[in-house]
């Protein structure tokens, strides 16, 4: 709870502000450590993606059964697209796209934006335990 961000309360017995008791202590460089400077710029890339990614919040969500452990789903605008794929596994996974062909014949190429893998498109990914890919999916 807040690990992600790298808070390091724990609220054992104090409840959850202290999970979150580094939240306002770190805007200063200064004051934070490599880890935390790389989890703020990561933050930071990640929210402008969103921001200039109109699928993102206007899109049409498409999701697909987990396969070997790993839920895929895709969205969709007039504008743009992407698609993210999860291995909730503990080891590397390997997924065939064939069966997601329903989406993804409409794209010539991807773009990663994060990816935990290796990505052969339009073939397979194959991606990390606990990881994550996000594509960007282009028409042209």
């Amino acid at each position: 709870y807040g690990t992600e961000l790298l808070f390091a309360g724990t609220g054992n017995g104090v409840g959850d502000g202290d999970k979150r008791q580094d939240m306002f202590g770190k805007f200063n460089e200064a004051n934070r450590t490599d880890e935390e400077n790389d989890m703020l710029s990561f933050a930071q890339y990640i929210l402008a993606w969103r921001k200039q990614t109109t699928a993102a919040h206007n899109g049409i969500l498409t999701q697909f059964r987990p396969n070997k452990g790993v839920y895929i789903y895709v969205r969709e605008s007039e504008n743009d697209a992407f698609m993210v794929a999860v291995n909730l596994g503990k080891k590397r996974t390997d997924i065939n796209l064939a069966c997601y062909r329903e989406i993804l014949d409409k794209y010539k190429y991807v773009e990663p934006v994060i990816c935990n893998g290796i990505v052969d498109f339009p073939n397979n990914i194959q991606i990390v335990r606990y990881g994550v890919i996000l594509l960007n999916l282009k028409k042209s």
